[in-house]
C-alpha cells in the first residue's frame, strides 16, 4: 500500500521539461546576468565632474567588448571619421528579453555602443543600446527587426525610475509613420545632467527602439540633432 501511494505521488509530480529553455547566442554570455536597461543607462552617466572616456566600464565582467579599443572608420557619405566602441551583453527590459529565430529561438543580446563623432582622440559623444542579433559573420549581424524578431520595440521610462533616474522630456522629431526622435534630460543625485535620445524606427515589417546618452552642452545643441 505505501508503495502504491508513492508511485502515485510520483506521478502527480509535475514533469519538468528543457523543450522551452531559450538559451542566449552567442552562448559566452550565458553565465553573465540579464541586465535591466535603466540600470545599464546608468553604469554609463557620467558622475559630476566626470567625463565619458573610451575605458568606461572596461573592466566590468557583465560586458563582452567586441573592440579591445576605439575603432575609427569613414562615412560613406562624405569620407568624414567617425570612432566607436561596441560591447554586448544580456540586457532586458521590465525583464522582457528580446529574442530571434534561427531553427530555434534564441534570447537576443543587447548592443552598447560608444560614439565620437570625428577621431577617437576627441572623445566619446554618445553611447547607444539597443538589442541585437550578434552574427558569426558580420555581415550576417543586425538590429532586431522583423517577423522573426521579437520584443524590438521598448519603453524606457519604468527602467529608468528602477535604476533612481527622473527624466524630463525637451524636444522632440516626429517622423510620421510611427518613426520620431525625443530628448529628455536625465537626472540622479551624484551623477551629471545627462542628455538622452529615444528612437523610434518603423515600417512594414514592425518597429523597433534604441536609447541613447548624449553628452551635448545645452538643449539647443541636442535639440538640432534629432531635427537636422
Amino acid at each position: 500500500m505505501f508503495k502504491k501511494i508513492l508511485l502515485i505521488s510520483f506521478l502527480a509530480l509535475p514533469v519538468i521539461s528543457t523543450a522551452d529553455v531559450i538559451r542566449v547566442s552567442p552562448a559566452s554570455l550565458q553565465t553573465l546576468p540579464s541586465q535591466e536597461l535603466g540600470q545599464v543607462i546608468l553604469k554609463f552617466i557620467p558622475s559630476v565632474g566626470e567625463t565619458v572616456d573610451w575605458s568606461k566600464n572596461a573592466n566590468d565582467l557583465s560586458f563582452k567588448w567586441l573592440d579591445s579599443k576605439y575603432v575609427e572608420a569613414k562615412r560613406y557619405d562624405d569620407g568624414t571619421i567617425y570612432s566607436t566602441r561596441r560591447a554586448i551583453y544580456r540586457g532586458n527590459v521590465n525583464g522582457v528579453k528580446s529574442t530571434f529565430l534561427d531553427k530555434r529561438v534564441y534570447e537576443m543580446p543587447w548592443l552598447v555602443t560608444l560614439r565620437g563623432e570625428a577621431q577617437g582622440k576627441f572623445g566619446v559623444d554618445s553611447v547607444e543600446f539597443y538589442p541585437y542579433v550578434l552574427a558569426k559573420n558580420s555581415n550576417d549581424s543586425s538590429i532586431c527587426f522583423g517577423s522573426t524578431h521579437e520584443n524590438c520595440d521598448f519603453t524606457p521610462f519604468n527602467s529608468l525610475k528602477k535604476a533612481g533616474i527622473t527624466y524630463k522630456k525637451i524636444c522632440e522629431n516626429q517622423m510620421g509613420a510611427g518613426n520620431f526622435n525625443k530628448v529628455y534630460l536625465l537626472s540622479k543625485k551624484g551623477k551629471k545632467n545627462t542628455y538622452a535620445i529615444w528612437s523610434q524606427s518603423a515600417g512594414s515589417g514592425g518597429s523597433s527602439n534604441s536609447f541613447a546618452l548624449d553628452f551635448s552642452s545645452s538643449n539647443a545643441e541636442v535639440c538640432k540633432k534629432v531635427k537636422s
